[in-house]
């Protein structure tokens, strides 16, 4: 889930507020809780039109979901995330927002 903000502006100023906005997910699996991660499943979801387009007055439940990854009970499963976002005209240019894995499951 994602969200966003606008603290300082009110009425929110309609037109790009972001240059990028994205979300990778990384569904990972290892033999054992040492081995390397083994990727089995990489989605990105760009919602940039999404974040620049009106503000809806209820947000919608399905913006972007990830393929469905049957589970299986061999193996350790964890998932990494990375957010990427560039907001319009600050001078800062992109942002990357690692979020690490889960705890192996």
């Amino acid at each position: 889930m994602t969200y966003w903000d606008f603290e300082d502006i009110v009425p929110p100023v309609p037109g790009v507020r972001f240059d990028a906005y994205t979300i990778e997910v990384t569904i990972e699996r290892r033999d054992t809780k040492t081995s390397a991660d083994h990727v089995i499943s990489r989605w990105t979801c760009d919602l940039k039109a999404y974040v620049n387009g009106p503000r809806p007055a209820n947000l919608p439940s399905e913006v972007c979901w990830m393929p469905w990854i049957g589970y299986s009970w061999q193996g350790y499963w964890s998932a990494d995330a990375k957010v990427t976002y560039d907001i319009n005209n600050d001078g800062k240019g992109a942002a990357t927002w690692n979020i690490t894995g889960t705890p192996l499951w």
